[in-house]
């Protein structure tokens, strides 16, 4: 019967646990301030939508599996692809949003019961984990790949490199041999304009 009555509450103060919990991370995580509201808020609706189900389940974890894989996976790969984002301020969003609900629904009575608490501060936390995990597999590949850029990038100028030493070096060659040819025989005097053009060349 609680479980109904907190399920209840929820869908009554779902706006407004939204509403404090964006000013908050507006003012508390830097890389949200310039965020569309609608990018922020991401899937935490989704997530109060499967909160409520659970609160009023026989079996909350079974209900709360598409919170941890979906919407939690979904934040942690959008996050992880605004570049301002790190770890520590996806770790603040969530701390801010258990705040956030937790004061919200034990504003009114009768408070949260240790049933509910639980199914709350676990929803919270295994999103989190899973979350966390997705920014930084999303981040790791994307370092992998810049590596990989930079690794391309490296061995092309360097086969460049490689052509234009080949190229200095054929008419450094024949400059080289004509030069030791003026150098070995000065009996050839009247050759060295010959030689010098066969250089220029």
């Amino acid at each position: 019967q609680s479980g109904q009555e907190i399920a209840g509450r929820l869908r009554r103060k779902r706006k407004q646990v939204l509403d404090c919990w964006l000013q908050r991370v507006l003012k508390e995580v830097p890389a949200a301030r310039d965020l569309n509201k609608t990018v922020i808020l991401d899937s935490l609706p989704k997530f109060l939508d499967d909160l409520e189900k659970a609160l009023v389940s026989d079996h909350p974890a079974k209900a709360l599996s598409s919170v941890e894989n979906e919407c939690a996976v979904e934040h942690g790969q959008e996050r992880a692809e605004l570049p301002h984002y790190s770890f520590d301020q996806v770790i603040t969003e969530y701390d801010l949003f258990r705040q956030e609900l937790i004061s919200n629904l034990e504003a009114d009575s009768p408070p949260l019961n240790i049933r509910e608490r639980d199914i709350i501060l676990h929803a919270v936390f295994c999103t989190l984990s899973v979350a966390t995990q997705e920014f930084m597999r999303v981040r790791a590949a994307e370092d992998r790949k810049a590596a990989q850029t930079l690794r391309d990038e490296r061995g092309i100028r360097e086969h460049v490199m490689d052509l234009i030493a080949h190229d200095l070096r054929n008419p450094l060659t024949a400059a080289k041999v004509a030069a030791q040819m003026i150098a070995r025989r000065p009996e050839r005097a009247e050759a060295i304009p010959q030689l010098s053009v066969r250089i220029i060349d």
